[in-house]
C-alpha cells in the first residue's frame, strides 16, 4: 500500500479578548541543555522598544467595539515601557536589578539593593544583556 504525504499549511493563533492596563512580559532565560544534561542561561542580547501595539493580536470583534466606542482617541492596546528586571550572573548564582522609569519624561533610575541612582535608556539599551 501507498501512502501518500500531504503538506497543509496551518497558522496556529491566539487572539487577547479581555486586556489589562498593565501588562508584564517574562522571557525564557533559561533552557535544558541536552549535550550537557543541565539548565543554562541564554545570554542572547534583547532589546526592545519604548511602545508597542498589541491590536494586531486582539480578536477582531473586540477590537472594533474597543476603537469605535467613546473613547477611541486613545488605543488601549498600545503600552508604554516602565521598567525592565535584570539578572546578572549564571544560573546557580547572580544578581537582580531593575530599571524603572516612573513617569511620562524620559527619565529612569536603577535600583540595586539599597542604591538607587539616575540612568539613561541610550546607556543601558546599548549594553543590555540580560
Amino acid at each position: 500500500m501507498l501512502l501518500k504525504t500531504m503538506v497543509c499549511k496551518m497558522l496556529k493563533r491566539c487572539y487577547i479578548r479581555i486586556i489589562s492596563a498593565s501588562l508584564h512580559l517574562q522571557l525564557k532565560r533559561f533552557e535544558y541543555d541536552f549535550n550537557y544534561d543541565q539548565m543554562v542561561k541564554v545570554n542572547d542580547k534583547y532589546e526592545f522598544p519604548e511602545t508597542i501595539d498589541l491590536s494586531p493580536f486582539v480578536d477582531k470583534d473586540v477590537l472594533k467595539k474597543t476603537l469605535d466606542s467613546e473613547n477611541k482617541d486613545k488605543n488601549p492596546y498600545v503600552y508604554n515601557l516602565h521598567g525592565v528586571l535584570v539578572h546578572s550572573g549564571d544560573i546557580s548564582t547572580g544578581h537582580y536589578y531593575t530599571l524603572i522609569k516612573p513617569g511620562v519624561e524620559d527619565q529612569w533610575y536603577r535600583f540595586d539593593d539599597e542604591r538607587v541612582w539616575r540612568s539613561q535608556r541610550n546607556k543601558f539599551s546599548r549594553k543590555f544583556w540580560m
